[in-house]
């Protein structure tokens, strides 16, 4: 599965040299395949007569209409695959499901289909990242007047932060492309704006959708309030620098991603799990290959292990009951979790005629979930 359905820290166009050589030896056509879905690379590569057809697999289901958008110059236009193999791969082999974490209608198209809303409504969105983009794209393209607030500069919210850490930009496109379809929809998009309970009340809206994600969790672990302790979403923001030595608290998917980045930085870094593997919550592609490059930037890893206090200078664990101290850290991430983010919500009960809460501000999960909910409550509000 590493390479079968490659992720998208495998390079585009990785076959292409086995398809040469195939092509060079035998006088039959040879087709193509692996990570091609950009056309302009798939153009190329059969114009330099290293292939004579490219064969597209995961990115049809992202978007059954690629190829018509290729023809058409509606490149912009295209819902890219990201390469994650989550839900059309791994959930097919281990759950005989079959989805997409960017195309929830995928394999549902009558059931999802976007009718004329009956009554025109105002709807106001908080929240800016996947759920809430695809929550006003659908809205809006059911008819409905849509007012989407985001308290950061961009959209993308947390979707936007996963891009950042080593071989994952391939998520950005993604982002662009909500951007571009709520412009066409007429989505009115206030960015930099942490919607208030005035705010909403202002604009009278008919129905506020929520989508305001999640924060992190904070533990009551003795020195999580130190002045060496940060939290791994301020790092890839780039709003917390951490030291030459890094203790990573958490070793799931955000934390070992946050490993990855700062030891690409030249970072020592040492993970803490409490579990008995990390990156449990990644499917088998993706964390093969993140798991290979841990190891060979020497990242430490400690698992079955909890924190039990962190220090000015690391953390007291306990492994197998027995409590040892990990000194000579500059600098402690934290990546242990996180909590619904619905304070607004509770505030505009009873202020406005309908509320829904979706994606992380009703329950912290992952980027698939977050686009289904929103695709969802676009469709029946």
């Amino acid at each position: 599965e590493a390479y079968t359905a490659a992720p998208m820290s495998v390079p585009k166009g990785f076959l292409m040299r086995d398809a040469e050589a195939i092509k060079a030896a035998a006088n039959v056509p040879v087709i193509a395949v692996g990570r091609l879905n950009d056309p302009l690379i798939a153009e190329q590569f059969v114009a330099q007569g290293r292939a004579d057809i490219v064969a597209i697999g995961r990115q049809m289901l992202a978007d059954p209409e690629w190829a018509n958008k290729v023809k058409s110059g509606d490149i912009e236009d295209i819902r890219w695959c990201t390469s994650c193999s989550h839900e059309c791969l791994h959930a097919l082999m281990t759950k005989f499901s079959f989805k997409c974490q960017v195309n929830p209608e995928l394999g549902r198209d009558r059931e999802m289909a976007i009718k004329p809303a009956a009554t025109r409504k105002h709807i106001v969105v908080v929240g800016g990242g996947p759920a809430g983009m695809e929550a006003a794209r659908v809205a809006a393209l059911r008819g409905h007047e849509v007012t989407l607030f985001e308290m950061e500069a961009e959209l993308g919210g947390q979707y936007r932060l996963a891009a950042i850490p080593p071989t994952k930009q391939e998520l950005l496109p993604y982002i662009k492309y909500q951007m571009r379809q709520l412009d066409k929809a007429g989505v009115k998009i206030k960015l930099s704006a942490a919607a208030t309970v005035s705010d909403v009340e202002h604009l009278k809206p008919d129905a506020v959708i929520i989508a305001t994600g999640s924060n992190p969790l904070i533990p009551q672990i003795p020195g999580i309030d130190g002045k060496n302790v940060v939290d791994a979403r301020d790092v890839l923001r780039f709003k917390a620098i951490t030291g030459k030595k890094v203790l990573v608290a958490g070793g799931g998917l955000v934390g070992c991603e946050t490993a990855d980045l700062l030891a690409s930085y030249g970072r020592k870094v040492t993970i803490v799990e409490m579990l008995p593997e990390i990156a449990s919550d990644m499917v088998p592609g993706p964390k093969y290959h993140l798991l290979k490059r841990l190891d060979e930037q020497k990242v430490d890893i400690l698992t079955s292990c909890t924190i039990q206090s962190f220090t000015a200078d690391g953390a007291v664990v306990k492994r197998d009951g027995v409590e040892e101290t990990i000194r000579g850290i500059e600098t402690i991430v934290l990546a242990m979790g996180a909590v619904a983010d619905n304070n607004l919500a509770q505030k505009l009960d009873g202020k406005v005629k309908e509320i829904h809460i979706i994606g992380d501000a009703e329950k912290p999960g992952d980027a698939t979930g977050a686009i289904a909910a929103g695709a969802k409550i676009g469709r029946i509000i």
